[in-house]
């Protein structure tokens, strides 16, 4: 055997993508990170008040960032903006989960309206318009986890994202950008409600 050879590939099959998780403040996201941990990545949980003063020097070591749920609106969420806009500059692998689908259509220049119905833990149909590699081996008409009384506004949506999914109401379920690594999911694929959402988590690790 050569090791010299050997050795590399050996090494190569023992790494493991390090993703940053930007919490803010939300009692899923340590569901979330410990989902993508099964999911085969090593995870590092920042919250605003570590941020250091160069975001992008914190985020440079990281394969990809992750944007967790959190309340109220992505404009308010201390440090989220600034986190995206650096990870987009440094072309990241980004998915945004809730509020981070949010903060990724209001950084591209879309608008979120407030619902009549508001949908906090509730079930809803995931029904999949666009084949995607988040979705592969998944079934349209699955259940999902909402959590969220604000959407994204379709008619506003910038020409630069893509849906990927739509609720059975035709909420925005799934968005991704066209031209970046980038993907949204206004549902909570680490909730119980969620059938299939520790698939969709391993799929998107697959495809960074």
């Amino acid at each position: 055997m050569n090791l010299k050879i050997s050795l590399p590939l050996i090494c190569s099959n023992f790494y493991k993508m390090n993703v940053l998780l930007f919490d803010n403040h939300d009692s899923f996201s340590w569901i979330l990170s410990h989902d993508l941990e099964r999911a085969g990545v090593s995870v590092e949980v920042v919250r605003p008040e570590a941020l250091a003063i160069d975001v992008e020097k914190l985020l440079t070591p990281f394969d990809a960032i992750v944007l967790s749920p959190g309340p109220g609106m992505p404009s308010d969420a201390p440090g989220l903006m600034d986190v995206l806009a650096s990870a987009v500059k440094l072309k990241k692998p980004i998915l945004g989960v809730c509020l981070g689908l949010q903060a990724i259509v209001e950084y591209f220049g879309g608008e979120l309206e407030n619902m009549n119905e508001v949908l906090h833990g509730r079930v809803g149909v995931l029904e999949i318009v666009e084949n995607c590699d988040i979705f592969e081996n998944i079934n349209s008409g699955c259940e999902v986890g909402h959590y969220h009384s604000w959407c994204a506004v379709e008619s506003r949506l910038p020409s630069d994202l893509s849906v990927l999914a739509r609720s059975d109401s035709k909420i925005i379920l799934a968005i991704s950008h066209k031209t970046m690594p980038i993907v949204g999911l206004q549902f909570h694929p680490e909730s119980i409600l969620t059938n299939d959402g520790r698939l969709m988590l391993k799929n998107w690790v697959n495809s960074i």
